[in-house]
């Protein structure tokens, strides 16, 4: 009998760990193609289709989509339809609040640690390069320094409350970007983080807190102007 109850416990973890990975794989595939653009802002997001497509069940997807609009990229519309979502002003006002809250926390803790001068170096590692060579290529620069900044920040929680915002941010920034057309917005140069550092490694707590404050203030007004681009 041990045998038999052990064969069987060994098919049900298989089985569950398949099916995650098959949900885990739609969800990659639909998360990109919103942030690249194959997916629009308020396109479908038909459930029957996209199984098809993906040859997988309906179930399957209905996950993938769940996780999708958890995440703040895709949501309801009118008839019960789930479409890629947009943001309006508030929220992109509200998100760039958001960020300013968790990021300035993240440069004080930065500024309290003992060693203060070595993260201030760590950050400046993760400065976008000089010439980052396109459009996309510089938009990734600019969020990997403020995650790094989160994630020296050394605390879990807050790297973790803003991996959440992570691709909402992109879709915002992505968006805005393409509205700026082939030139790289100052907003995500080297020159636009670098006196952050400056500010990390000598300044006071308030002038920390003003530096980065005023950082996201700036970034989010300018993506807002590019809304109506």
């Amino acid at each position: 009998a041990a045998p038999h109850r052990a064969t069987e416990g060994c098919v049900m973890s298989i089985t569950a760990v398949r099916r995650v990975n098959l949900r885990t794989q739609v969800l990659d595939q639909l998360r990109e193609a919103i942030l690249d653009g194959q997916l629009t802002v308020g396109e479908h997001l038909n459930e029957t289709e996209l199984a098809s497509q993906f040859s997988v069940s309906r179930g399957t997807v209905r996950e993938a989509l769940r996780a999708l609009e958890q995440a703040g990229l895709a949501e309801s519309a009118s008839h019960g339809r789930l479409v890629v979502r947009s943001f309006d002003v508030t929220e992109v006002t509200e998100l760039y609040e958001v960020r300013s809250f968790l990021e300035c926390g993240a440069a004080v803790r930065l500024a309290r640690s003992t060693d203060r001068e070595a993260k201030a170096d760590a950050l400046a590692e993760a400065l976008p390069v000089e010439d980052p060579g396109d459009l996309s290529e510089a938009v990734e620069q600019d969020l990997a320094f403020h995650r790094r900044l989160c994630e020296l920040s050394g605390n879990g929680l807050l790297l973790a409350k803003w991996l959440e915002l992570q691709d909402q941010m992109r879709i915002v920034i992505v968006a805005g970007a393409m509205n700026e057309g082939a030139d790289i917005p100052v907003i995500v140069t080297r020159a636009n983080h670098e006196p952050l550092v400056r500010t990390l490694r000598s300044g006071g707590e308030d002038e920390i807190i003003r530096a980065f404050a005023d950082h996201m203030s700036r970034a989010g007004s300018f993506w807002v102007s590019r809304m109506g681009a």
